[in-house]
């Protein structure tokens, strides 16, 4: 009880320095709780009041909303005003009238509660038209007053709202000598100069006046005490005013005169010129632990007189960094958010800027005015198909386009709009840039960013630096620390060779060191080398010093010594302290390469049993560990735990995450990239994955692959190498199934929850992170975390969320554990006992407390991709209001909802290739998702959706590949499965054409990357199945485009859907007919109904069903030659011969087939140069060679097309194992068994790890069974080869055409494509051409 108290005492001091610090924050909150007040009495009266509810209600929301977004509900806006004095001077006049008026409000509504007590009134014995009869006077009609209260105080928080816009960005006023002159900013200008000798004078006299401001700022606030002047006098206007307030109460005008006069002041002193303010996660330079790398040096010219310049370095905070805390900065008197900035250090380096004077605290604010101010160009681009996002540089020449190529799809009066529409930033790449400062070449923007921003922070830092010099010297006159000599490197260096002293030496050999100089030991340059590379790598351990060596203490140097020796000397001295080398053996160990490695959790605790068990399982190579538990258990972040701590048993670690398809298959084929494995091969994603496997097999070095989130063994098993236990690697598994593993010789490890002592120290180790964990029992609050723990089941995430709450309210932890009792009451007494319900309590603590924007972000983070949801992909020009709080323009609104989510441990930041993106847990996914209705279901669903939809990008209108957005649609197509899975579990959400069409898109997505088939399948039914309950057009364009591409993705996973992707082709035709009868003259329309017929053509050859095909690719080909010459549509025409080729072949006439093939690759070649159309031809070509009897020139060419295909796809490309089986057929035919066994040998091997149709593979078998059979060896593994073969070709019925023959090697041929595989043997077609004959 005491220590509640004591709490309660201190919470007292800390809201009282609060008041005094942030008058702004106190006086807004002062105005929320009057209104609480004011809204429960109205509520709780016995009156009807339902139009001062109303309307209370209305104010109160305008209220909570403009502290929102202006910050006044945070410190954020007394900070931001800290330079705008009579901006908060008339905010804050404001505040105190609508807290005045509340009051008295207030009280005249508890008045009335009291007579209405007192004398309670019989409503049918005293209605009356006249207020007299029941004597009450004018001013006291029930509900009369507190509706004209109200009205006043709508008022006033409208006039906050118009000042809004001014609040967000305030206009900066000199609060310093203002008799000073631009003369006295010199000194800067030539500071600025010496830094930056090839920058533009214009830009250096900017830089240096703006360092002055920025001198003459802090001087100011040196000069008064803390709190600033600036606080001190809007607090003393505010005492004045209530004085005021008080002595004219009865004035009931007071608050619309005001009101008026308000608003008029405030717009004489706003402008747009202003300021940018951070939350606690975004770097600044007050933030960062590394200023200055050998990438970015600023350059010193010479002159006449040299200057001496230093590396200046931010100074340490008083207070640990933890995000979302405060403290006092020495330098401005102001209480600071950790994050907030003060210097401001960067500048827009543009001359012709019309903002060139503002100053900019956060780095990503400057830089992105930059970008899309002054270095990206805006662009005009066309959207029609044949135009290919055409881009224009001016709008002139796109009006142009627009007006002489597409005049005939728009109104004259619509062509404004439609060029705003068509207006973007460009997305060519920036090329090389040139720092304007220093002239160095930057290769990215990236790069460029970091780059010019260590330059101006550089010159930021002089500000401190400078001003604090009388300062340092007395500092230094006493401890002998920092002297006039040492320049801030010199310092640091001391404080390393203490700090590595302390650390390498026993404190019994330290205190006998002798005073006197150190002799340096002699190395040879051998063993130095070695040293030196230790030392950069940071493999020094404790307990290696050879204390016998130590002649003294090295840090008496002298001080006066040149700064070369002084330097030498100590580096020399701490080489010293180490143990003797020997460079034959002890080389250091190269660091562990990652691939998609998560960052490490800093507050990790305990767990040790955990690590020490998977450790000691893995030690030995080609082992399987499997961790399970619950959601919120800590399986992750126990195993990124691991393979931290354990990196150096490792050369490599793999992670790999395997909830969905295709982010397994993105983050495996990273490994590839990484280690640049396959040269220049083009490789799809089964090509990476089998060069991965290969790599994993044959690699002498140690590797740990991590599979995270794995719902079912199914699902990576093709990712694991076969004879895993011959390798050098481990597999590491988190998933939520208990029974995981596929035998019992793998491990496996059940997490259970935390110790009591292990929930202790994570949570007060997250509350305080320098505190001790040896020290933990005499922490003040000890057992009170012991409590907290217990009543969450001691869940890590749950305790980490008690931590963020406490940390974010600022509250005690006794305080925290009142507010539970509290709520776990009123839960108990209004809804059933819940399994988790101490669980669920915490969620509604955590959540229910949130400010409303951050409170709409997190619900949306609900229907996303729960591991990377990227900024971007939240932030952006939004338009619509719904959406409005996630503006670009809003980025400070933007970083004040991620603090608070991120501070009360809800969600998690993280920066990933140079983006900041953020997680969301599982369970708490799953939380809000139950608390949340249908109606607010279907709403926030709309708004993910709404995120979504403008990231990924639209399919091609006429389904061409585009290469140029994969790397968008592999961004965010983790997010439109999120909405998909969302869609199809949760009832009651509303289907639309929108969704129905993302969904296509994203199934276009998959087959274009011609992976995960099955999952672009799921997409496009899905879409069919939103269009089927919308009852949308059966002939609409869509259907067709579904049809067509599910046909597709038939065709890739096999012959097993043969009938179904021939109804589809046929529906996707007989839409497009109908289509474009209704638009004849629509180009897009006549391409799409063309190809749609030349698909069916296509797939009709599978079917032996020639002459339809040759109807249809007869129209084709008048289409072609309406369209253009074979100058002009290479690539058509060439499809045309191939298709005639085909015909002839199949009709006997091999010359006439041959001549077609050969002209169709020299097109195709014209078209595309040889990729996989052109293989296709040249297959064709071989296969009809033989067919004709030519089977030494079909060897010929098929050997060219492997050796071509291998060398450019590799050799487990499914089309090169096809090439190769093709080879080995033919030599078959010329009689050389040996040889064709061979190759066919070699495509059983490559289809053990590769990826080969099942029928291929039982086609080969069967054939080399035979092969065998004829060679008269290996009879048993004919056998065995031949039974493998048929047990394929029984699931398969035999076609009415073949029924009745005998040779399987018939059936087998006929199982495979017709234009990829079926003819490599002489027997089917000859009997279809008989056939065909004999009909």
């Amino acid at each position: 009880m005491d220590v509640r108290e004591d709490s309660k005492e201190l919470r007292s001091r800390n809201n009282r320095a609060v008041r005094a610090n942030a008058p702004l924050a106190a006086n807004f909150e002062d105005c929320l709780q009057a209104f609480d007040r004011l809204r429960a009495t109205i509520y709780s009266s016995k009156k009807d009041l339902e139009d001062e509810h109303n309307l209370g209600e209305d104010c109160y929301s305008r209220l909570r909303t403009w502290g929102h977004d202006s910050g006044a509900s945070s410190r954020a806006l007394d900070h931001r005003l800290r330079k705008s004095p009579q901006l908060g001077t008339s905010t804050l006049d404001l505040l105190a009238e609508l807290q005045s008026i509340l009051q008295e409000a207030n009280e005249l509504s508890l008045s009335d509660i009291r007579e209405q007590t007192e004398h309670p009134l019989d409503v049918d014995e005293n209605i009356s038209n006249s207020t007299e009869e029941i004597g009450i006077q004018d001013d006291r009609v029930p509900g009369i007053d507190i509706r004209q209260y109200l009205e006043d105080a709508l008022e006033i928080i409208d006039c906050l709202l118009d000042l809004l816009p001014s609040l967000r960005d305030p206009a900066d006023q000199d609060h310093f000598d203002t008799t000073a002159s631009g003369e006295d900013a010199a000194e800067d200008i030539k500071m600025a100069k010496i830094l930056f000798p090839k920058a533009p004078i214009p830009l250096n006299e900017r830089l240096g006046r703006a360092n002055w401001k920025r001198r003459q700022n802090l001087k100011k606030v040196r000069q008064g005490s803390s709190p600033s002047e600036i606080t001190k006098s809007m607090r003393g206007a505010n005492q004045e005013r209530k004085e005021a307030t008080k002595a004219h109460k009865q004035h009931k005008t007071h608050a619309k005169t005001f009101a008026k006069y308000s608003r008029r002041a405030a717009s004489r002193g706003t402008s747009d010129a202003g300021m940018s303010i951070t939350s606690s996660n975004v770097e600044t330079i007050f933030s960062r632990t590394t200023f200055f790398d050998g990438h970015s040096v600023t350059s010193i010219a010479e002159s006449e007189e040299p200057h001496k310049i230093h590396l200046l370095t931010p100074p340490m905070p008083p207070a640990p960094l933890i995000p979302g805390s405060y403290f006092s900065c020495p330098y401005c008197r102001l209480e600071i958010s950790v994050g907030d900035e003060d210097l401001e250090p960067y500048l827009c380096t543009f001359d012709n800027c019309i903002r060139a004077d503002k100053v900019f605290g956060v780095k990503e604010d400057w830089f992105q005015h930059e970008l899309y101010c002054h270095r990206i160009q805006k662009v005009w681009f066309c959207r029609m198909p044949f135009c290919k996002n055409l881009e224009f540089p001016d709008r002139a020449p796109f009006e142009h386009h627009l007006q002489s190529a597409h005049k005939d799809l728009f109104a004259s009066n619509h062509l404004p709009i439609l060029i705003k529409n068509c207006e973007r930033y460009s997305e060519v790449p920036l090329p090389q840039q040139i720092c304007v400062l220093c002239g160095s070449t930057c290769s990215d923007v990236q790069s460029l960013e970091h780059h010019m921003a260590i330059h101006m922070e550089q010159l930021a830092l002089t500000a401190i630096a400078d001003g604090n010099s009388s300062e340092d010297e007395e500092i230094s006159d006493g401890d002998g620390d920092l002297t006039p000599e040492k320049s801030p490197a010199d310092f640091l260096l001391d404080e390393f060779v203490k700090e590595q002293t302390g650390i390498f030496l026993p404190k019994s050999v330290r205190e006998s060191l002798p005073t006197t100089a150190a002799q340096p030991r002699q190395f040879t340059i051998e063993q130095k080398s070695v040293l030196e590379k230790k030392a950069s790598i940071g493999s020094f351990q404790p307990g290696t010093s050879d204390t016998s060596s130590v002649q003294g203490s090295f840090l008496d140097l002298n001080p006066k010594k040149e700064k070369e020796e002084l330097w030498a000397g100590k580096v020399e001295a701490f080489l010293g302290k180490q143990t003797e080398v020997d460079p034959a053996t002890d080389l250091p160990s190269i660091p562990t390469i990652w691939t998609n490695a998560p960052p490490r959790n800093a507050n990790f605790v305990g767990r040790t049993d955990n690590l020490e068990t998977i450790q000691t399982s893995l030690a030995s190579q080609g082992q399987i560990f499997a961790v399970s538990g619950r959601g919120g258990i800590g399986k992750t972040s126990t195993i990124i735990e691991y393979a931290y701590r354990f990196e150096e048993n490792y050369a490599y670690i793999f992670w790999v995450e395997a909830e969905t398809a295709g982010g397994r298959a993105d983050t495996y084929s990273l490994i590839a990239s990484t280690l640049k494995l396959g040269g220049d091969i083009i490789q799809d994603q089964d090509g990476l994955t089998i060069l991965v496997m290969e790599f994993l097999q044959s690699t002498d070095k140690k590797w740990l692959l991590v599979f995270d989130n794995t719902e079912e063994w199914s699902d990576i098993s093709n990712y694991i190498p076969p004879n895993l236990s011959k390798t050098r690697g481990s597999i590491l598994i988190t998933t939520r199934k208990p029974k995981f593993l596929r035998s019992a010789r793998d491990h496996h490890l059940e997490m259970d929850t935390f110790t009591l002592e292990e929930s202790r120290q994570l949570l007060l180790c997250s509350l305080q992170p320098s505190l001790d964990p040896h020290k933990l029992r005499t922490h003040p609050e000890y057992h009170l975390a012991a409590t907290a723990s217990k009543l969450v089941d001691r869940l890590p995430l749950a305790i980490s969320m008690i931590a963020g709450y406490v940390q974010v309210s600022r509250c005690t932890l006794s305080e925290f554990l009142e507010i539970w009792d509290e709520r776990q009451s009123r839960s108990r007494k209004t809804t059933k006992q819940l399994e988790n319900s101490a669980i669920d309590t915490l969620w509604d603590i955590g959540i229910r407390e949130l400010s409303l924007p951050a409170r709409n972000l997190l619900e949306i983070l609900v229907f996303l991709d729960a591991e990377s949801i990227p900024k971007d992909l939240l932030v952006g020009d939004h338009k619509e209001p719904f959406l409005e709080f996630l503006n670009s323009s809003e980025t400070i609104r933007y970083r004040r909802m991620i603090a608070e989510l991120n501070g009360r441990r809800l969600v998690h930041v993280k920066e990933q290739d140079g983006r900041q993106r953020i997680s969301i847990h599982r369970l708490l996914q799953e939380k809000i998702l139950q608390d949340l209705k249908i109606e607010k279901l279907t709403d926030v669903f709309g708004k993910a959706y709404c995120l979504v939809r403008k990231r990924f990008p639209p399919a091609s209108p006429i389904q061409v590949p585009e290469p140029d957005k994969g790397p968008a649609c592999k961004e965010y197509i983790p997010h439109v499965l999120s909405l998909r899975r969302a869609f199809n579990e949760i009832t009651g959400l509303e289907p639309s054409f929108n969704l129905a069409q993302l969904f296509y898109d994203a199934g276009f997505h998959v087959w274009e990357r011609q992976t995960a088939p099955d999952e672009g399948i799921l997409y496009l039914e899905t879409a069919e199945m939103i269009l089927n309950r919308l009852n949308y057009d059966s002939n609409a364009k869509i259907r067709a485009d579904i049809h067509t591409v599910i046909a597709m993705l038939y065709s890739i996973i096999g012959i097993r859907f043969g009938t179904q992707n021939l109804q589809r082709r046929r529906d996707a035709l007989t839409i497009r007919r109908k289509v474009h009868e209704l638009h004849p003259e629509d180009l897009e329309s006549d391409v799409l109904l063309t190809n749609a017929a030349s698909d069916l053509g296509y797939y009709l050859f599978e079917t032996w069903d020639y002459e339809e095909a040759d109807k249809i690719y007869q129209d084709c080909y008048k289409k072609y030659c309406e369209w253009g010459t074979e100058n002009d549509l290479p690539f058509e025409y060439s499809k045309h011969c191939y298709n005639n080729a085909r015909l002839c072949m199949h009709r006997g006439s091999y010359s006439e087939a041959i001549n077609l093939f050969r002209k169709g690759m020299e097109l195709s070649e014209r078209a595309l140069g040889k990729t996989w159309f052109y293989w296709d031809l040249q297959f064709a070509l071989a296969c009809t060679m033989l067919q004709s009897g030519e089977a030494q020139y079909a060897l010929e060419i098929h050997l060219k097309g492997f050796s071509e295909q291998e060398k450019a796809l590799g050799k487990y490309d499914s089309a090169t194992m096809m090439s190769n089986y093709a080879v080995g057929a033919v030599y078959h035919h010329l009689g050389n068994l040996s040889a064709a066994a061979e190759r066919m040998e070699e495509c059983i091997q490559l289809a053990s790890v590769a990826k080969w149709s099942e029928e291929a593979l039982a086609r080969n078998r069967f054939h080399l069974s035979r092969i065998y059979a004829v060679q008269g060896i290996r009879q048993e593994e004919a056998r065995k080869l031949e039974e493998q073969a048929i047990i394929v070709l029984g699931k398969y019925a035999v076609p009415d055409y073949l029924r009745g023959v005998e040779d399987k090697m018939m059936l087998f041929d006929n199982l495979q494509p017709a234009v990829g595989g079926r003819f490599t043997s002489t027997g089917l077609l000859s009997y279809m051409q008989t056939r065909a004959l004999k009909a």
